[in-house]
């Protein structure tokens, strides 16, 4: 028998909370985004997951750099948008090498960009790369983005994460640790020591190892 909330929250590991296959979640509060991991929580205002960066002037761009100019001392470069059509991105970076000052220009490096959050962009990275990894973010906005920052631009990692194991939307941490409590545990605590149920220290201990925080906005 159940006679505290400390024994009661002791069998969180033995009825598999914290083990196993990561849930997911979203947290929806305003402005502020949270993405957790052994479970996803997203606080944001958006009921969906959409684009947070759709405005021209916040869609993902490189500058892209001609390096035969720029170590002649030359700058000859543009702002491009990372997430037009592939085909149409190089085919703009084949013309900016075609105009260079430089004879013969062949080689580019990304050396300024914009729209991608505190996503790290190398200067090499391949424009495969960019262009995916900034579809990417106008699809899934302001959480596309944070998370591929947070997971060193792993955009497959990233994409595997979301697609497994987001699994709903919540106000706070708070209010999912007292849904997740009540649909897996409440039912067997007797009516007359519910009222022992310490939802704080659940919420605390679900969160100590178990999910990741990250946040944006």
């Amino acid at each position: 028998m159940l006679t505290d909330a400390v024994t009661f929250l002791g069998s969180i590991k033995e009825r598999g909370v914290g083990m196993g296959t990561p849930h997911a979640l979203a947290l929806r509060r305003t402005i502020t985004i949270h993405f957790y991991l052994k479970g996803v929580l997203i606080m944001t205002n958006y009921l969906n997951n959409t684009a947070l960066l759709l405005d021209n002037e916040d869609r993902p761009e490189i500058y892209i750099s001609c390096l035969s100019s720029y170590a002649n001392g030359l700058h000859h470069g543009a702002w491009l948008d990372a997430t037009q059509p592939l085909e149409e991105l190089q085919s703009q970076i084949s013309q900016l090498l075609a105009k260079s000052p430089m004879k013969n220009a062949e080689e580019v490096a990304v050396h300024g960009y914009s729209g991608f959050g505190d996503l790290f962009i190398d200067e090499n990275e391949s424009i495969e790369e960019i262009h995916e990894k900034a579809r990417f973010i106008v699809e899934q906005g302001e959480l596309g983005a944070a998370l591929l920052a947070y997971y060193g631009g792993d955009l497959k990692y990233v994409q595997e994460t979301l697609e497994k194991y987001y699994v709903g939307e919540y106000q706070s941490e708070s209010d999912y640790a007292d849904h997740l409590f009540d649909e897996i545990y409440l039912s067997d605590v007797p009516d007359d020591i519910q009222y022992c149920i310490d939802y704080e220290r659940f919420q605390r201990t679900i969160f100590i190892n178990d999910y990741l925080s990250i946040e944006v906005g």
